[in-house]
């Protein structure tokens, strides 16, 4: 018992170090520091192209929740370039007139929305959710999203000062179109709230549609036995 208890308080731990690993990084930032660089005509500073997604093993969230955490990587075009491409996504979304501050490390978004979720296993799961049955029904996703500031014109409501994010927690299968446009790549968790009641390791197959017709999938093993 002792020692579930201690991979739970390094699991939670090893979650916070995540997420502040990645807002120090400069294609990570959660755009929650102090600093602003300045006024910008567009609120997403940087698109990450869709290229990879990466998937850890299971662990517990800071709720004790049974999760994995994801993360989307790719090339990445900057508003500071004025590269065609960024400047013909800044169109797409209706990005071209915020002209207010934004961190200093900018505000990045993945540039395609994600259309839908897949998540299968290679056993099963339980008596509803054989082996190679769609798992998205009996999981929820937690991100960030800046889908529902942008495309409102920057008029949501919802937030104050510079940050804008939307701490989306959802069912997969709920989520609004909105919420799943310029979703921030980076500190993405599946939480499960059916655990297995079958197997117990099981090859989690994850798979993101996206709106431009990208398909990134990724497979990690893991043992539900181990986070009971």
């Amino acid at each position: 018992m002792e020692i579930k208890y201690m991979k739970r308080i390094l699991f939670v731990f090893f979650t916070i170090c995540t997420s502040v690993l990645f807002a120090s990084c400069d294609d990570k930032d959660d755009n929650s520091g102090d600093f602003l660089r300045g006024t910008s005509a567009n609120f997403i500073t940087d698109y990450v192209l869709p290229q990879r997604v990466e998937v850890s093993t299971l662990g517990y969230g800071e709720n004790n929740e049974v999760l994995s955490l994801l993360e989307f990587g790719g090339d990445t075009l900057r508003n500071i370039s004025k590269a065609p491409d960024y400047l013909n996504l800044a169109r797409q979304y209706g990005d071209t007139a915020y002209n207010d501050n934004v961190a200093m490390n900018g505000n990045y978004a993945l540039s395609q929305r994600i259309d839908s979720v897949r998540i299968v296993s290679d056993v099963d799961y339980d008596a509803s959710h054989k082996s190679g049955v769609d798992l998205s029904g009996v999981c929820s996703i937690k991100f960030e999203s800046y889908g529902n500031f942008v495309l409102s014109k920057y008029n949501d409501g919802n937030y104050s000062g510079y940050l804008h994010e939307e701490n989306v927690h959802e069912k997969i299968n709920n989520l609004t179109d909105w919420q799943r446009s310029l979703v921030r790549p980076y500190f993405i968790r599946i939480i499960y709230d059916s655990l297995p009641t079958l197997s117990q390791v099981h090859n989690m197959t994850f798979t993101f549609y996206f709106e431009g017709g990208t398909v990134l999938s990724a497979t990690q093993q893991m043992d539900f036995g181990k986070v009971k």
